[in-house]
This record gives structure tokens, C-alpha cells and sequence, in this order.
């Protein structure tokens, strides 16, 4: 009866071995495929936080490329805008033009930008008072600050600062007479406070080729018509003598610039003397008297007719 037992007790350890070995086998064969499972999944997830990772850098790099082209079109709409601003002020040929397209300049007196010949710009100082205004003025002297013995190359192209002193320039001064009849205002100031002006009716400057050559007629005013002597002449400077004065060249000899003929009535581009000075290379106009008292101020603007 025992040995039964025994045996039966062997076969039931027997059975439970085996079964244990089954199912020790069935978890390795489940964790391996758990590991494998692992192993994709982890190969899947890190693909996939790549491909994430990819386009936010995409994402980044189309940002950037915007913003640069959105500072493209922000400086390409600036300079749109400015070009928008030019093409409006083309037809300022001079102040009076100015002031006829923005009547609300009257009694503005001030820089403002001109196109005398409709493509190139020129910064100039208009009076929009005097007389009604629209005055481009063309030479303006208020102390010595600014040295107005200038070569020939420095007046054609004009110097100084148009909200200071400053001679225009002479190929300006041109293309703003060529066409249209111009009238010139010389206003004059003493150092003792007494102003005066002259006005001529019509004021011409030739081109470079004739030297420059002054037309000027018409006389009215206050100081004397001191350009008469100088109609029909040509510009001189120290560096070209065109003055028809045969002992020497009156722009070195009156340390100025102007339309001299042997030598001069009025020499506003002469030398900035001070008060109480009278001598031939002052600027001056010979006014009140013939006595050369230099001025303390001097302004030549022109205005179409």
C-alpha cells in the first residue's frame, strides 16, 4: 500500500515539474517578446521624436525665413514709400511751383527739397513771405562763417548751408532761368540796422558754355540799380578770369566771385568785413554811398513771373 503512494506522489512531482518548466518557459518566451516589443517601440518613439524634432528645426528655419523676408518687404515698402514721396514733390521745380501745389506753405519760410530740372533734387531755402512768397533763394550771407572766395567748380555746383549761407549754385541758377522769366530780389542789411532791397523784372544766367553770362533788366527799389554795369557779362572766380579787365582778374583782386566787368558796382560775394569797415573787397553794393560799407547781411532769391 505504500509504495503505491509513494509512486503516485512521484508522478504528481513529476507533473508539477513539467508543468513549472512549461510555464518557466512560456515567461522567457513572453519576455523575450516583450523585449522585442521594448525594442521597436523604442526605435519607433525615437524615429518618431526625430521626425518631431525635424520639423520643429524646419518649422524654425521657415521662421527665420519669413521674418528676413518680411524685413525685405518692410524696407522695399519704405523704399516704395519714399519713392512714392519723390515722385510727388517732381513738378517743385522751385519754390513758387512749391508753393502753388501747397498753398498751406504760405508764410513757411524754411529748406524744402526742389527739382529743378524734374530729375535731379536740389535742397534749398524758400521765403514764403515776402511779397506772397515763393522765393528760391539764391545766394544768402548772414555773417563770415562761410568763406565765399571759391574756385569756379565750387560756385557751379553751389556751397554752403541752404539754411545758413550759401551760394545755390550757378548750373541751378541756369535751370531755373532758362524758361521762365524770372524776378531777383536783393535784400541788404547795414550793420546799423537800415535794410533796403532791389528788384529786377527779368534775371537770366546762361549756361556753363557762356560762362554764365548774365541778362538782367527792370530795376525797382531801395538801394540802387548796382547790376546794371554787369549786364551781358560772365561769371569769374580766382581760378578763371572771363571780366575783360586787362590788368588782372577782379575775383583775386576783390577776393570774390560775380559777374565783374572791370571790375564792379556790387560785389556780394566778397569779403565778410564786419561793422564799421568800408574797403573794395567787402561785400557790399556800394549803398548807401559809393564808399564800399561793407553789409551785414545779404540775400539774392528769384521767383517766376
Amino acid at each position: 500500500m505504500i509504495f503505491p503512494f509513494f509512486k503516485c506522489l512521484f508522478e504528481l512531482e513529476k507533473d508539477i515539474t513539467s508543468s513549472l518548466v512549461t510555464h518557466e518557459n512560456r515567461m522567457n518566451t513572453m519576455d523575450t517578446e516583450f523585449q522585442q516589443q521594448m525594442t521597436s517601440l523604442n526605435k519607433s518613439l525615437i524615429l518618431t521624436v526625430n521626425r518631431v524634432l525635424q520639423k520643429e528645426n524646419d518649422i524654425f528655419s521657415n521662421c527665420s525665413t519669413v521674418s528676413s523676408v518680411l524685413t525685405r518687404l518692410e524696407t522695399n515698402i519704405s523704399d516704395i514709400n519714399d519713392r512714392i514721396h519723390e515722385l510727388g514733390a517732381f513738378g517743385n521745380v522751385d519754390c513758387f511751383n512749391f508753393l502753388k501745389r501747397s498753398p498751406d506753405t504760405m508764410g513757411q519760410d524754411g529748406v524744402y527739397t526742389i527739382y529743378p530740372d524734374n530729375i535731379r533734387k536740389k535742397t534749398v531755402y524758400c521765403d514764403m513771405t515776402t511779397e506772397g512768397g515763393g522765393w528760391t533763394v539764391i545766394q544768402n550771407r548772414i555773417d563770415g562763417s562761410t568763406d565765399f572766395y571759391r574756385t569756379w567748380t565750387e560756385y557751379k555746383e553751389g556751397f554752403g548751408n541752404s539754411s545758413h549761407n550759401y551760394w545755390i549754385g550757378n548750373d541751378v541758377i541756369h535751370l531755373l532761368t532758362k524758361d521762365k522769366t524770372q524776378v531777383l530780389r536783393v535784400e541788404l542789411e547795414r550793420f546799423n540796422g537800415e535794410k533796403g532791397y532791389a528788384e529786377y523784372s527779368t534775371f537770366i544766367v546762361g549756361d556753363e558754355l557762356s560762362k554764365y553770362k548774365l541778362t538782367v533788366s527792370g530795376y525797382n527799389g531801395t538801394i540802387g540799380d548796382k547790376l546794371n554795369r554787369h549786364n551781358g557779362w560772365k561769371f569769374t572766380t580766382p581760378d578763371q578770369d572771363n571780366d575783360g579787365y586787362s590788368v588782372d582778374n577782379c575775383a583775386h583782386v576783390f577776393k570774390g566771385a560775380w559777374w565783374y566787368y572791370n571790375c564792379y558796382q556790387s560785389n556780394l560775394n566778397g569779403k565778410y568785413m564786419g561793422p564799421h569797415v568800408s574797403g573794395d573787397i567787402s561785400m557790399n553794393w556800394n549803398w548807401p554811398s559809393t564808399d564800399h560799407e561793407s553789409l551785414k547781411t545779404s540775400r539774392m532769391m528769384i521767383r517766376s513771373k
